[in-house]
């Protein structure tokens, strides 16, 4: 089952590759799940749809999110929880990287060298914009509601609702890769970030010091 989340507002690229994917397999169950308070309650909106199903895999795909066309390859992943890498924004980095996470309690950070990988690449946490999920995984009785944001003792958002999910799955014994096989494109407010990435990588390049390309650890 391939499902997108969404406020209302899905980007005119992820339909058109909605539509081919659909044409390529139409045997493929395909759901768009719209509204919701927030974007954990629309994932999990999903998850209960998924699991009323005889699916084996959910790929959830973001309404900004552009998956290769080989996406379905993911569900025969070995892992139990796959996420096609593609890339994201945070205030410690200065160029978007790809969203595989490490641990390094209480917190997350990039994975070490996250640019160049190839295949599937184990890590404790990846973003959920294409993410593949065995079925067994929303199965188990501590996954009950699986998306969830956390928060500190002031209100203060700890864990997205991706990395707490990868958190929670983890401690259970389940396993998560990034997939760099199948990089999608994040495409923000109409800005393709693989665009910006490959700009922001040559313009380092070309820069006559060492590229100040920031990665914590």
């Amino acid at each position: 089952m391939l499902a997108v989340p969404t406020r209302g507002q899905i980007n005119w690229n992820v339909t058109q590759r909605l539509l081919e994917l659909q044409a390529a397999h139409p045997n493929v169950m395909y759901h768009i799940e719209s509204g919701g308070l927030s974007v954990s309650d629309v994932r999990n909106r999903i998850v209960k749809r998924f699991l009323q199903t005889a699916c084996d895999v959910l790929i959830q795909v973001d309404d900004d999110v552009l998956p290769r066309l080989g996406v379905f390859e993911m569900a025969d992943s070995a892992y139990d929880i796959t996420g096609a890498t593609y890339f994201i924004v945070r205030a410690e980095t200065n160029l978007p990287f790809p969203g595989a996470f490490r641990y390094e309690g209480p917190h997350y950070a990039p994975i070490e060298k996250p640019f160049g990988r190839a295949g599937l690449v184990p890590c404790d946490a990846v973003a959920s914009g294409c993410m593949a999920v065995k079925r067994k995984v929303f199965e188990h009785p501590d996954m009950r509601a699986p998306f969830a944001m956390a928060f500190d003792e002031d209100g203060v958002m700890q864990y997205s609702d991706d990395i707490l999910f990868c958190h929670r799955a983890r401690a259970l014994g389940f396993t998560i890769a990034a997939d760099y096989g199948h990089h999608a494109d994040h495409i923000v407010n109409g800005i393709s970030l693989n665009r910006i990435h490959h700009q922001y990588e040559t313009a380092y390049a070309r820069a006559a010091s060492k590229p100040r390309i920031i990665i914590p650890g």
